[in-house]
């Protein structure tokens, strides 16, 4: 039987992909830019929700699917540490979904309204795949979108010339990180023999602090 957090965070994720796909419907369809609003809304509030549930609950639960790609399996976790980072990534989408709302409306930024409905959207989905990720592949595949659509999200407002310079900044600063992220975790990986994180956390008591 599927738990309900799980449930919770599969609708969060259509209802998120369906805004960033409602968004980019070419023409003049305000009904459409709303519900493309409507659904990151409920798509964060879902994903909230079972954030609180995994922490009032305690559990753990892990799923993975394997096969989309050779020798590669693809794995979640969801467990209350997770359930807090949900927390803090879905109850802040709620309040810029509705605030885009006013300041996108009748304004000289109405152009840039779909493009930042679509790009939040894509992006909160990415932010979840990185806190529930529970192995080296899904983690950096979740890192990287989130890290491209973030640069994406600083260059949306056009009317301001130095968001070139800051997006290109960001870009090289995320990248460099990332960099030495991955070369912590495969020297993880090289004293598990996994690129699991369920593998890393069975080493965590024996490393030594100095």
């Amino acid at each position: 039987m599927t738990s309900p957090p799980l449930l919770l965070l599969t609708m969060a994720a259509a209802l998120l992909a369906a805004a960033a796909l409602l968004s980019l419907v070419p023409g003049r369809w305000q009904a459409l830019v709303r519900a493309s609003r409507w659904s990151l809304t409920l798509g964060a509030l879902a994903s909230a929700v079972a954030g609180a549930w995994l922490i009032q609950a305690g559990q753990v639960i892990r799923w993975s699917i394997s096969g989309t790609l050779p020798g590669i399996t693809w794995s979640l976790q969801l467990d209350p540490l997770a359930g807090f980072f949900l927390l803090v990534i879905s109850l802040p989408t709620v309040a810029a979904s509705v605030y885009a709302g006013g300041y996108f409306t009748g304004t000289a930024h109405a152009a840039e309204g779909r493009s930042f409905v679509s790009l939040t959207a894509l992006f909160v989905l990415s932010l979840l795949g990185v806190v529930l990720a529970n192995d080296v592949y899904s983690f950096f595949f979740a890192w990287e979108l989130m890290a491209l659509l973030s640069f994406l999200l600083v260059l949306i407002d056009r009317h301001q010339e130095q968001r070139g310079r800051a997006g290109f900044v960001y870009l090289v600063m995320t990248h460099g990180g990332a960099a030495f992220v991955l070369l912590g975790l495969l020297l993880l990986g090289a004293h598990t023999g996994s690129l699991s994180f369920s593998a890393f956390r069975t080493l965590g008591p024996g490393l030594d602090p100095g």
